[in-house]
């Protein structure tokens, strides 16, 4: 029966289902296809296989950019290892081969784990060699414009997360107006990369993103909403946050409003630092691939999906 078992095991890890997200977005300036995709929560050599696989299905989608919406590691510590930081670096170069990459930054990406406490850090030498690769652009309260779009890479800050142990909306509001994020007059598609959507629903906040045609986010984890039930009940209402709130809103699929918010639901569900029999459950959980199509032609808004099955 053992032996039984892990055979199923095994043929559940090989064959994984990608759950493909298509938004369509008129545009009288542009005409371009986005990839969206958050949460990767790389923890060293042992994700080679995961991101290898991820490699495989993103090569299969023509688009003109890739972004990556926070998180990308799961900790500094991760990248403070020549061998880890390098093999990432080198997964980074291979996806550049096949388009614009533009990454902002999320929680992960700017603490250090130090045993049960973590520190606010940034290792400016990992960011960097990040950065000098061609055709990848990191966003850190900067932006990145060419004759399609204006891109805007918001970071939110180490104290906005943690000062308060929860996402305050006076400091989000201070945080908009000091790195000056909807200030912008771009005649061409506007986007805002963000990690964090959760007070995104609030009036005073939303009305600070009307600047914008598209923002991207991801941090929630789509609510670890299981499949089926993300499609039965077809709203941004998720089980949990990551602050371990209950039924926390803004934390899944695409809003369609003044402008569109698409929130991935992340390459993983469960990180590293959760135990490993909650972490077997992220392979119940599709793969996400979120693809804005933005067309110059008139089109109405709006969104689709399918479930692929894919295998390895």
């Amino acid at each position: 029966k053992d032996v039984v078992i892990v055979h199923v095991l095994k043929r559940v890890i090989k064959m994984r289902i990608i759950k493909e997200i298509n938004t369509y977005l008129y545009n009288k300036n542009t005409n371009t296809k986005i990839m969206h995709i958050s949460d990767i929560h790389y923890s060293g050599l042992k994700d080679s296989s995961r991101l290898e696989k991820l490699y495989n299905i993103i090569k299969n989608y023509k688009t003109n950019y890739i972004c990556i919406t926070g998180d990308l590691i799961d900790s500094n510590n991760v990248v403070e290892s020549d061998i880890n930081s390098k093999y990432l670096i080198e997964w980074i170069k291979k996806l550049s081969k096949l388009s614009v990459i533009l990454i902002s930054l999320g929680n992960h990406d700017i603490f250090l784990r130090n045993r049960h406490k973590l520190i606010k850090y940034y290792n400016k030498d990992f960011w960097n060699r990040i950065r000098s690769i061609n055709n990848v652009y990191v966003l850190d309260n900067e932006a990145y414009s060419d004759k399609n779009i204006y891109v805007y890479g918001f970071t939110l800050s180490y104290e906005y997360y943690y000062k308060y142990k929860k996402e305050s909306v006076k400091l989000l509001l201070d945080e908009i107006n000091k790195n000056r994020v909807n200030e912008i007059n771009e005649n061409k598609l506007k986007i805002c990369m963000m990690h964090s959507p959760l007070r995104l629903s609030e009036k005073s906040v939303k009305e600070k993103f009307n600047c914008y045609d598209l923002i991207l986010t991801g941090h929630m984890h789509n609510g670890v909403v299981p499949p089926i039930i993300d499609e039965i009940f077809d709203n941004d209402i998720g089980i949990i946050s990551p602050g371990k709130k209950l039924f926390p809103k803004m934390a899944r699929g695409i809003i369609i409003d003044n402008n569109i918010l698409s929130i991935s639901a992340g390459m993983i569900k469960f990180h590293v630092t959760v135990t490993p029999l909650i972490r077997w459950a992220n392979i119940i959980y599709p793969i996400p691939i979120n693809i804005i199509n933005v067309t110059n032609k008139k089109c109405d808004t709006k969104k689709s999906y399918r479930y692929v099955k894919q295998n390895y």
